[in-house]
């Protein structure tokens, strides 16, 4: 406002220097013209009036300020959504496909959904560092639908799946967010290590000195997600009286556990993995697992 009262009518007025000068008026500018002469000179003398009007302004503007979104990043209305869906650590593809299918069908029977879209995991190669707990949703959203109405009626939909943790947000949002790292908190430490539990240990020393701050309200913890493991400890001993190389039995382990691929099969120029995996009887649980010399 004060460059557009001061310095445009200066440049306004060397520009224009030589032009010939030209009246027009648009309808109802004689009006206001005289509403302003009869009422500009008596507001000039009212400068107590004026600097209450400002101070009252000024306050609201103060009180206004927490409530307002102070991102530096435009909030587009992206017609592209896309929902995230974490299941807990260890969930199989399966279980993770059952989840995610009637999702997409409650996402794309909503009013102003014209497409939906899942996928679970991550392809060969993908920027994606994630594993088959995790999936995504893409929802395309009606250009003639009402935007604010439709993302609504999507959170409120995401929020009703159980057993899994969700997220909305746009590609762009998502785009930052992954760059930024943003986080919800004011101040993040991060410690960084191999030791799990001594990660854990610092994790929770960190905690107690920032709890321990004045000013401080509240600490949290995000440790990292962790996956159940099997460690295989071979009997030397055993295994060179039975004849058995310790690697002949870390591959068994593997193989009964976690899976072996042992070859490809071609369709449709598709490739599938060929894998040797040990019956559901035998890898539900630790106690399951056949330890006994004879097996």
């Amino acid at each position: 406002m004060l460059v557009a009262l001061t310095l445009t009518p200066v440049v306004a007025m060397m520009l224009l220097s030589g032009a010939q000068p030209r009246r027009s008026r648009l309808p109802g500018s004689r009006q206001l013209e005289r509403s302003y002469h009869r009422t500009a000179p008596g507001l000039v003398t009212r400068t107590g009036a004026a600097l209450v009007v400002a101070a009252v302004v000024a306050a609201i503007g103060l009180l206004a300020l927490p409530f307002m979104d102070v991102s530096l990043r435009p909030s587009l209305k992206e017609r592209d959504v896309l929902v995230h869906v974490e299941a807990p650590p260890g969930t199989s593809l399966p279980t993770m496909t059952e989840i995610t299918k009637p999702a997409v069908q409650q996402l794309g029977s909503l009013q102003g959904v014209v497409n939906v879209g899942g996928q679970v995991g991550r392809a060969v190669a993908s920027d994606q560092i994630v594993n088959v707990n995790s999936g995504e949703i893409w929802v395309k959203v009606d250009p003639e639908a009402d935007y604010d109405a439709t993302l609504t009626s999507i959170r409120d939909t995401v929020r009703g799946f159980s057993g899994v943790s969700t997220d909305v947000l746009t590609y762009s949002d998502e785009r930052v967010t992954d760059v930024l790292g943003q986080s919800d908190e004011d101040l993040v430490v991060r410690i960084y290590g191999e030791d799990p539990e001594q990660l854990s240990a610092k994790a929770g020393e960190v905690r107690g000195l920032i709890a321990g701050i004045d000013g401080v309200a509240r600490v949290n913890v995000d440790r990292a997600l962790e996956e159940p493991t099997v460690q295989v400890q071979v009997d030397l001993a055993r295994a060179q009286a039975a004849g058995v190389k310790p690697g002949d039995v870390r591959r068994a382990a593997t193989a009964l556990m976690g899976g072996i691929t042992v070859g490809n099969l071609f369709d449709q120029q598709k490739v599938f993995d060929v894998v040797v995996w040990g019956t559901p009887e035998i890898r539900q649980s630790a106690g399951d697992i056949p330890l006994r010399p004879d097996n």
